[in-house]
C-alpha cells in the first residue's frame, strides 16, 4: 500500500507499506531508503501504542521501541513522540504519516483491546 506524507519542505512524497495485518491489533511495515520498519499498533484502554523494531543503521544494531502515541491520525504529536525515540525527523513524519494511513484504511472497531 502506497501512503502520502509530507517532508520537510512540505512536499508531498510516497511510501511505501506492506505485510500489513489487521488482527486484535495492527501490524505493517514501513519501508524507507533507511531502513524497514516492523510495527505494530494498538490500543489498551484508549491509549493508543506502537511498538516498532528497526535497525539503526548509525550504531548498527536492532532497535525495538515502545511508543506512545496519541490519536493513530495526529500527525503532529505522533512525529514528536516516534523523534524521541528514533531521533530521525523525516523518519518520524514518515511513519506518523504511515500510521494515519493505515488507521484510515482499515479502522474497524474490534482492532481495540
Amino acid at each position: 500500500m502506497d501512503y502520502i506524507y509530507k517532508d520537510r519542505e512540505n512536499k508531498k512524497q510516497v511510501g511505501e507499506i506492506d505485510c500489513i495485518e489487521i488482527r486484535p491489533y495492527y501490524t505493517f511495515n514501513i519501508k524507507t531508503e533507511k531502513s524497514i520498519y516492523r510495527c505494530q499498533m494498538h490500543a489498551i484502554s484508549g491509549e493508543w501504542e506502537l511498538f516498532i523494531h528497526y535497525y539503526d543503521k548509525i550504531i548498527r544494531k536492532n532497535q525495538d521501541r515502545f511508543i506512545p502515541l496519541a490519536y493513530p491520525t495526529d500527525i503532529m504529536w505522533n512525529t514528536e513522540s516516534v523523534y524521541d525515540n528514533i531521533d530521525d525527523e523525516l523518519e518520524s513524519r514518515r511513519i506518523a504519516y504511515a500510521i494515519k494511513s493505515i488507521f484510515e484504511q482499515y479502522n474497524y472497531e474490534d482492532v481495540s483491546i
